[in-house]
């Protein structure tokens, strides 16, 4: 097949190919995998926290001190690190032909993590690289979005209410009679006609900017660390009998093959031979990813607003 720079228009002709020739399913692989390895990440950061008698804290709020963060971010180490060989077997699945192989079990992401962090079961290539030295990456890469991506949701959040406040002072300026006589430091507010903070418009007014802080931050944190997906993503798979799909026809397949060391042979070989914009393949996909998310965020303002009668 030829090499595709994915845009969204690509990626829809692409899965309209597959969906003819291998029906709509294969469009979800590794759909199973994905809930494990969420199911994986929470169940040991609680094992962890618990373990820890809670001195390593699950979460942390916006004023939280030093040492607090700090222990958080161990936290997170440590799940990181558990996480990582079913990180790989999700990734296998998700791209794994199933024309050359059999549906994955229930359990199959559980084994092949196992298999995949102590080099035993299947048969594999020598291309294969040693999950030694992907550990550290892996890690660092989690780390990195989530410290990224948890300050984005904070700036974010702080500059939605702030942009908020000062609205909310300007209408009530436009309001307030212009004879110095009804100037008061501070505006009246009657408790018979305060919103309930359960009520519909309190959801949207306090909520929604939670949900699109959040919105924001995940799509800048992922567009910054793009490139360093993209690698790590071509190291999990390298050398594991991965075969996928012919994209052009959706009824052939051909077997990944290349041929890196490490992290950093990875991103030197990519950028040498296919620029930097081979480090951003994909990026269509992620585009449309996103075009969806943002789609659901507005409909549920919609709804809210709706409901509060706004």
């Amino acid at each position: 097949g030829r090499k595709y720079h994915l845009t969204p228009f690509t990626i829809i002709s692409v899965a309209a190919n597959l969906q003819r020739a291998q029906g709509v399913t294969c469009l979800w692989k590794g759909i199973g995998s994905s809930l494990w390895l969420n199911a994986i990440e929470i169940s040991s950061e609680s094992i962890v926290s618990e373990v820890s008698s809670g001195k390593l804290p699950k979460d942390v709020g916006s004023n939280a001190s030093i040492k607090r963060l700090s222990s958080h971010l161990v936290l997170k180490l440590i799940s990181s690190v558990l996480v990582s060989p079913f990180f790989s077997a999700h990734l296998v699945e998700s791209v794994q032909s199933e024309i050359t192989s059999e549906t994955p079990g229930i359990f199959s992401c559980l084994t092949d993590g196992v298999f995949r962090l102590f080099g035993v079961g299947r048969v594999q290539s020598p291309l294969l690289v040693p999950f030694r030295r992907l550990i550290l990456p892996t890690v660092l890469y989690s780390l990195l979005r989530y410290v990224l991506s948890a300050s984005l949701q904070q700036l974010v959040l702080y500059l939605m209410r702030l942009h908020s406040r000062r609205q909310h002072e300007k209408r009530l300026a436009r309001l307030q009679p212009r004879s110095p006589v009804f100037q008061t430091e501070e505006p009246l507010i009657n408790p018979a006609i305060t919103p309930d903070r359960n009520s519909p418009s309190s959801l949207l007014t306090e909520h929604y900017p939670e949900l699109v802080s959040g919105f924001v931050a995940d799509m800048i944190s992922d567009i910054m660390l793009y490139p360093m997906e993209t690698v790590l993503h071509r190291l999990h798979i390298q050398g594991t009998r991965t075969i996928i799909d012919n994209t052009d026809t959706g009824r052939g397949f051909m077997p990944v093959s290349s041929r890196h060391e490490g992290f950093f042979d990875c991103w030197s070989t990519t950028v040498t031979h296919e620029g930097y914009m081979g480090l951003y393949r994909g990026f269509g996909a992620l585009t449309m990813q996103y075009s969806l998310r943002y789609a659901v965020l507005r409909l549920t303002k919609l709804i809210l607003q709706v409901a509060s009668g706004c």
